[in-house]
């Protein structure tokens, strides 16, 4: 969809978890990941559903033979292979091949009948509000659901990173032993989702905790720097001092409002790079800026 981002889910996923706070239940969420998602799409089950879509049939042959008319081999060991084509798998590096796996997986989010669901390119996660063991049962089976899904798409589900997360503050939460073809799925207490880590009471302290550790290893590679700068033959110049001191901090900014008080994200950076520490780069490398020479003009 247009004008959605990795923001949009996430805000959509924590609208959820805090509804589900202010009805006093939990909100059961199963993270899913595809084994080699890119890799397994088949390229006939694509071309049907493009069809369905509503492709004009000489786009939908122009793509079968972008994606089917490939010779590979493998190297290895300066060993090379005898050449042989690919029935499965969109390549990888170009516009396009998102795209198409996007299109591939476009219907994924009607088998569940019973879950709310968010999907991002190959990240998928579905959830459900938890009241008893009868809510919790309805979504085992959006899980069998997308298992069944996944069998006739021919892809694979890694059960190993499949996890369920329960959103609760409640004293006694309900934790029921979710299966996918009778495997067990392992139970966090905390999962990192697009980049940001969530745990079961939605306090972000973890995710706080690594945006200020990952900060600190920045500031001590600064001062490594700096203490050799000799050594290195090397001048540290800042470009955008901005971008040195808050990209880190506010990884995902829309996520502030629901940090609780006394542990946002703004707190965060001011401790980490807005004070002492930010004096000290200035006051030892100094803002130093290029500036470009002026474009020539072409006569």
């Amino acid at each position: 969809m247009a004008k959605r981002s990795t923001s949009t889910n996430l805000l959509c996923l924590t609208d959820k978890i805090i509804s589900a706070f202010e009805d006093n239940c939990q909100l059961d969420v199963i993270y899913t990941d595809f084994s080699k998602a890119f890799d397994s799409i088949d390229f006939g089950i694509l071309m049907r559903k493009l069809r369905i879509i509503g492709f004009h049939v000489n786009l939908a042959q122009w793509l079968s033979s972008y994606l089917s008319n490939q010779t590979l081999y493998v190297y290895f060991n300066n060993v090379v292979s005898d050449a042989f084509s690919n029935t499965s798998g969109v390549p990888q590096g170009l516009n396009l091949d998102p795209f198409l796996f996007i299109l591939f997986i476009n219907y994924l989010c009607g088998e569940f009948d019973f879950s709310g669901c968010l999907l991002f390119a190959d990240d998928l996660k579905f959830f459900r509000q938890i009241r008893s063991s009868a809510d919790a049962a309805l979504l085992q089976n959006d899980l069998d659901n997308l298992y069944q899904w996944c069998i006739i798409n021919k892809l694979l589900l890694n059960t190993e990173k499949c996890s369920i997360l329960s959103f609760t503050r409640k004293s006694q939460p309900i934790f029921y032993s979710y299966q996918i073809n009778d495997i067990l799925l392992r139970r966090s207490k905390s999962v990192t989702d697009l980049g940001v880590t969530f745990d079961t009471r939605l306090d972000f302290s973890q995710h706080i905790d690594n945006i200020v550790s990952k900060a600190y290893t920045k500031l001590g590679f600064i001062k490594l720097l700096k203490q050799h700068e000799s050594y290195f033959g090397t001048v540290l110049v800042i470009l955008n001092l901005g971008q040195m001191t808050r990209t880190t901090p506010e990884l995902a900014p829309p996520l502030q409002a629901a940090a609780p008080e006394g542990r946002c994200l703004a707190t965060t950076y001011d401790l980490t790079c807005n004070r002492l520490h930010t004096r000290w780069i200035l006051s030892g490398i100094g803002l130093r800026t290029r500036n470009p020479p002026d474009p020539m003009l072409r006569p």
